[in-house]
């Protein structure tokens, strides 16, 4: 089944779909770990610690995937409306945001971890719904 599938695929639709994947992957990663660091250490500081400085690796990786695969996944669309660009642009304002507290909150010895974890879990989480909006005005 999946060899049918892979074999209707032109080199591009295989690529296109991949960098989806890729996008929405990373994406998950970002925000499942920043929630994780905002709910998962109420109490313990230094396991808090532990946490962010294992998961900071992950946190790069994925942020520039999200970036890479973001700006692919934007070049390759076409008849977009002003509609479209008015919400990718808060998107991207939004992004930026993630980006940095999930940074800010990575780094060793913060003390405001938790705080810059759950803003930027929450940016996360309305990202994932301004995605679904930007789905519905592309089709």
């Amino acid at each position: 089944m999946v060899a049918c599938i892979i074999a209707a695929m032109t080199t591009m639709d295989f690529l296109n779909v991949a960098m989806r994947w890729l996008h929405i992957t990373s994406m998950t990663l970002l925000v499942g770990g920043l929630w994780f660091l905002w709910q998962g250490f109420e109490d313990s500081e230094s396991a808090s610690e532990r946490a962010a400085a294992r998961y900071r690796p992950v946190f790069l990786l994925a942020a520039f995937l999200v970036i890479v695969s973001g700006t692919y996944n934007l070049l390759h669309k076409t008849g977009l409306t002003p509609t479209y660009h008015a919400v990718i642009g808060i998107k991207f304002l939004l992004v930026l945001h993630v980006l940095a507290a999930g940074y800010f909150a990575t780094r060793p010895g913060n003390a405001r971890r938790r705080r810059q974890a759950a803003g930027a879990a929450i940016t996360g989480i309305i990202i994932l719904a301004l995605s679904a909006v930007l789905r519905r005005l592309s089709m």
